[in-house]
């Protein structure tokens, strides 16, 4: 692709990023153009409601590389918004600057679903964006009582990090129980025990009424449906996301709850594709198209677009995998977990708790201690025979190994493997009844 007609990437996040490397990695000499709304290099994350919250407030272990990486490897950092798209091949970025393209990438990502209960503007934090974090962060200092709004993977994560550092955590979920969309009722009650043990407060089946400040203490008063009130410092909410498809569908792309592509990233424009937590995509590990919201599902569409560009491309088939650190305990899924219908479960004494679901087979297993790929493939064979599973996830082993594991998963039959592991060597998971 020439100067003319560079590859202009719109979005810097993991999907973004990887994309750019990895062209530049399998030798692609085309003119490569990165827009992001931000005013940092571009950074990860994931160790936003981790790492970032817990620790000094160091950013370099955020950054993907220093911005001196990006000049020797020729990618264009542009600090822009990208305001609208000409299928003429012309994108126009804030303040009337225009780009053309030969191919346009959006992977423009998701934003944070805003909690609609009546509050004063200012008064909840998300955990989204470095500067939201930053915030967040900063607000902690003066701060001894937080609430959550939400129990998925990111209120969870931040509710861990926040006892850790000895806040009184409450948190907020209007359904039944934790992770409710993302996982299997047993594993919530693992993770509810777990989070409990640790002091968190938890209030289910209940929904926000509206925040008040307080009085001159700076403190909050949270109304909840069913009358109850909650005293607390700070509000954070984690209550989901929505994809960022405004960009695509003022240009007239096919939008159907994110940007619809086919299975080698395509919107409706053979011009524009698209990758990341924004996209809709088919796959065989499900029925019907899905969208995915994490680091593995972003890179991994990433390097299968850029085999494509180069020509060597093939139909995105990577089995779906997730993670989350929530205190001590790592929680990893391989597989959707989706139309399960059926739950097998097993208790062996030192050995953890395994719960599979027919179908798409789930398998929930707790180790005191990291172990060798052959000693968890071999924890397979003491489950029932006719459970259809044929691979089980690492937790906690390092990047190297989680791939490996993830290979041995690709034959899995439409299944779904979770495992959790205690991070900690110095207590034990698993305590018999």
């Amino acid at each position: 692709m020439t100067e003319a007609n560079p590859l202009v990437i719109v979005g810097a996040g993991d999907a973004g990023f990887q994309l750019a490397i990895a062209l530049r990695q399998n030798h692609y000499d085309g003119s490569i153009k990165l827009v992001y709304n931000e005013p940092y290099a571009p950074y990860q994350r994931p160790p936003l409601s981790k790492a970032y919250l817990k620790g000094d407030g160091n950013l370099a272990p955020l950054v993907f590389r220093p911005k001196a990486f990006y000049s020797e490897q020729r990618i264009e950092l542009i600090p822009a918004k990208a305001e609208a798209i000409d299928r003429g091949k012309k994108i126009r970025l804030s303040a009337g600057a225009e780009l053309q393209y030969g191919h346009l990438v959006l992977a423009v990502g998701a934003r944070n679903r805003e909690l609609r209960s009546p509050h004063e503007e200012g008064c909840i934090h998300y955990i989204r964006t470095l500067a939201e974090t930053a915030r967040l962060k900063e607000r902690l200092l003066s701060a001894r009582h937080v609430t959550v709004v939400g129990a998925g993977f990111i209120g969870l994560e931040f509710a861990s990090a926040a006892r850790l550092k000895g806040f009184i955590v409450d948190v907020i979920e209007l359904g039944q129980r934790l992770m409710e969309r993302a996982v299997t009722p047993e594993i919530s009650q693992f993770f509810l025990r777990r989070h409990e043990r640790s002091g968190v407060n938890f209030h289910f089946g209940t929904e926000l009424a509206g925040i008040e400040r307080g009085g001159g203490d700076g403190r909050y008063t949270i109304a909840l449906a069913q009358g109850k009130k909650i005293e607390t410092d700070l509000v954070v909410a984690g209550i989901d996301v929505n994809p960022n498809t405004e960009l695509a569908a003022s240009a007239g792309l096919v939008v159907n709850g994110g940007i619809l592509v086919d299975q080698n990233m395509s919107t409706s424009d053979a011009n524009i594709l698209a990758i990341g937590d924004c996209v809709v995509f088919p796959t065989p590990y499900a029925t019907k198209p899905v969208r995915i919201e994490s680091v593995q599902n972003a890179t991994d569409q990433a390097c299968c677009l850029a085999a494509r560009l180069i020509g060597k491309g093939a139909p995105y088939r990577s089995l779906p995998w997730f993670w989350s650190d929530q205190g001590s305990d790592k929680l990893q899924i391989v597989g959707l977990t989706h139309d399960v219908d059926r739950t097998a479960a097993s208790r062996r004494r030192g050995r953890g708790r395994k719960c599979c679901r027919r179908r798409s087979c789930l398998i929930f297993s707790i180790y005191p201690s990291p172990r060798s790929i052959e000693q968890r493939m071999a924890a397979l064979s003491q489950l029932p025979a006719r459970v259809n599973c044929r691979g089980l996830a690492c937790a906690g082993s390092g990047r190297k190994k989680q791939h490996a594991y993830r290979r041995k998963l690709n034959d899995t039959d439409r299944g779904a493997v979770s495992t959790c592991q205690n991070q900690s060597k110095r207590r034990s998971l698993h305590r018999r009844r």
